[in-house]
């Protein structure tokens, strides 16, 4: 093989190794992406004592003073000066309590 053909196999090893990164920035951005709206997907897991109540024969000040306890392991987390229920905790907690008096 000549030297421009050394030249040009060298160049398009180069060009194909920049493509392959760009590639592999661009899946890593996407992933991240991903990541942010698996989060804010998750995040709904989260909900109000408003939003319980609509959903349990409960009402929304029952669920705001489950949530103040810290006695009974009710299953809610306090962000700044809200708090909120984890709904995929509600139903095994409302099992575990059956038959005592709230």
């Amino acid at each position: 093989m000549s030297n421009t053909n050394l030249d040009i196999l060298k160049t398009l090893q180069s060009t194909l190794n920049v493509l392959v990164s760009q590639q592999e920035e661009e899946r890593a951005r996407e992933q991240g992406y991903r990541e942010v709206m698996t989060y804010k997907r998750n995040k709904a897991e989260l909900m109000t004592a408003k939003e319980a109540a609509k959903e349990y024969p409960i009402g929304e000040a029952k669920f705001r003073e489950l949530c103040r306890s810290t006695n009974k392991g009710f299953p809610s987390i306090k962000i700044g000066c809200r708090y909120y229920i984890i709904k995929d905790k509600l139903d095994d907690w409302f099992r575990a309590n059956a038959g005592s008096c709230l």
